[in-house]
């Protein structure tokens, strides 16, 4: 299940009221996954999207902080933690944090109210146990190439589920299709550049994408 292998590690943020943040991303992420009988038994009784800029100071509160680890989302974070509202902040991504981002956390973190952050690989929605989406739409022009943003955030989705599952398979692709094509090339880039997160033994099974409107019916 491209979730249940992740749910034992994800943290609590320790005992005490707490507040969830979202971001629009990981709102229906959360929605989804977990249950609210679940939230409420961890003590969250609050959830506010991070954009929100009239939230009310409540230093009494912990806060558990799920976004996608964007430049936007950064920044947002950046913010909070200049001016915190909240005691305690725990920080949890959805993919892979770059050590840039780390660093700006660091230094807004004038505080030192952040007390752990953490990668959590759910960068998808997910629907069945075996089964995603990322409800972006239409992700192509005329089935050729890709919508601006919609590779990247694709690629990033199949890194998320990678490394959810501890998979490092062999990467294929028909040499007919320019969108599986750069898919495939962006996937594989992920991998390079953050090899050490790949280090698992090689799972012998293969990642194929495969787009509906190049299937022969």
């Amino acid at each position: 299940a491209v979730v249940s292998t992740q749910s034992g590690h994800y943290g609590r943020g320790g005992r005490g009221m707490k507040v969830f943040l979202l971001g629009q991303e990981t709102l229906p992420i959360v929605s989804i996954t977990f249950a609210q009988s679940d939230l409420l038994k961890e003590e969250v009784y609050l959830f506010e999207r991070i954009d929100n800029a009239s939230r009310e100071p409540m230093k009494n509160m912990r806060c558990m902080v799920f976004l996608r680890p964007t430049a936007h989302n950064i920044e947002l974070v950046v913010r909070e933690l200049k001016n915190p509202r909240y005691g305690h902040y725990h920080l949890y991504f959805s993919n892979i944090l770059e050590k840039e981002d780390i660093r700006k956390l660091a230094d807004a973190d004038e505080y030192e109210s952040v007390k752990e952050i953490q990668e959590f690989y759910v960068d998808y929605i997910p629907i069945l146990d075996h089964v995603f989406t990322l409800n972006l739409g239409q992700i192509s022009r005329r089935g050729v190439s890709w919508e601006m943003g919609a590779l990247k955030r694709s690629a990033d989705t199949l890194i998320s589920v990678l490394l959810a599952l501890k998979k490092f398979p062999v990467v294929r692709y028909s040499a007919k299709s320019r969108l599986a094509q750069g898919l495939a090339e962006n996937t594989l880039n992920i991998i390079k550049d953050h090899s050490h997160l790949f280090e698992f033994r090689r799972s012998g099974q293969f990642l194929w994408p495969v787009f509906r409107n190049e299937l022969l019916w």
